[in-house]
């Protein structure tokens, strides 16, 4: 499989990988077993690794499809090449003065806590944590987004406290 670079006010978002979550060089491949984040909308891949997965996790309709996958592909060895192309990708939590609506906010929590529960280790969920209580008290101060509060901090209650 191969993704293109996500570039979103300038930066690289996606991919990131090798485990520390830094950018992935541009046509590198990750390494069997690092951890891999992916814009979905511009993965390609083969359709007989998604038939090999009984298809696409309907869980993940509309956000975490591509970390599932990355995910998959991980776990069965494979290797991710980043693709010498570019992807504007405005649209993420990792920045807050990106606009979200609450649905939307609420969606993607939902899609996270399936993958953090299932995919992740005890320590990548404890990071999350972090990024939860970040959103939930900077994203608000600093972007007015008080939408994201009271999900966010739900999500860092259930994340330890519910086993699916």
């Amino acid at each position: 499989g191969g993704t293109p670079r996500g570039v979103g006010g300038g930066s690289p978002v996606v991919p990131r990988g090798g485990g520390r979550g830094r950018p992935l060089p541009a046509l590198g491949p990750t390494r069997p077993g690092d951890s891999l984040k992916a814009v979905n909308s511009g993965m390609v891949g083969s359709l007989r690794f998604v038939e090999e997965l009984g298809g696409f996790d309907q869980r993940f309709w509309l956000d975490g499809l591509d970390h599932w996958l990355c995910f998959k592909m991980r776990d069965r060895g494979l290797r991710a090449w980043c693709l010498n192309s570019t992807l504007g990708h405005e649209l993420s939590v990792a920045g807050g003065d990106n606009y979200i609506s609450p649905e939307r906010y609420l969606n993607i929590l939902r899609a996270e806590a399936i993958l953090y529960r299932e995919c992740f280790s005890m320590r990548e969920r404890a990071l999350y944590l972090v990024s939860l209580l970040y959103r939930a008290v900077i994203y608000p101060l600093r972007w007015g987004r008080l939408a994201y509060s009271a999900p966010s901090l739900r999500q860092c209650w259930s994340l330890f406290t519910t086993n699916r």
